[in-house]
């Protein structure tokens, strides 16, 4: 099929655009790994590669993409937290919902995953410090003080 594309595109496919990505089944069983090229060009073997923001690897596990969005949610949260802690804590949670609560590509996630958890940690620590509550609050309080669903909750939906 890559073939065809080369021959028939009206355009010239970048082989250091595209990689290549094998099943852990084929490794394990020491098959040949095949070789696609594009534009006359071989692409790369990748064990993990982001695709529409979304990082996909040959374990088919979430972790990586669970443990990547985590880190972007916890600069997104520190960034309205830093330049806008001094407003009121519904101004605060007002703009953490609009600029905090973008969990795009969570619908492939395995919700049942343990890296699940931490990331769950990172928005409820974050609704802690819009109401400056202190870090052992019970986390059942912060639905009700904020009037959003719990984040699994959200992420289930």
């Amino acid at each position: 099929m890559l073939a065809v594309c080369d021959n028939f595109a009206p355009v010239v496919f970048n082989a250091k655009k595209s990689k290549t990505s094998t099943h852990t089944l084929l490794v394990l069983v020491h098959l040949p790994l095949p070789q696609f090229s594009v534009g006359g060009n071989d692409t790369e073997f990748v064990d993990e590669w982001p695709h529409l923001k979304h990082i996909i690897t040959t374990v088919h596990d979430d972790k990586t993409d669970i443990i990547s969005k985590q880190n972007i949610l916890c600069g997104h949260i520190n960034n309205v937290l830093c330049f806008l802690g001094k407003r009121d804590p519904i101004t605060k949670l007002s703009l953490l919902k609009a600029y905090c609560s973008s969990f795009y590509g969570s619908v492939m996630w395995d919700l049942s995953h343990s890296s699940i958890d931490a990331f769950c940690a990172i928005w409820r620590n974050g609704l802690r410090h819009v109401w400056n509550l202190p870090h052992n609050t019970h986390c059942a309080l912060l639905p009700l003080l904020s009037g959003l669903l719990p984040l699994m909750d959200e992420l289930a939906r």
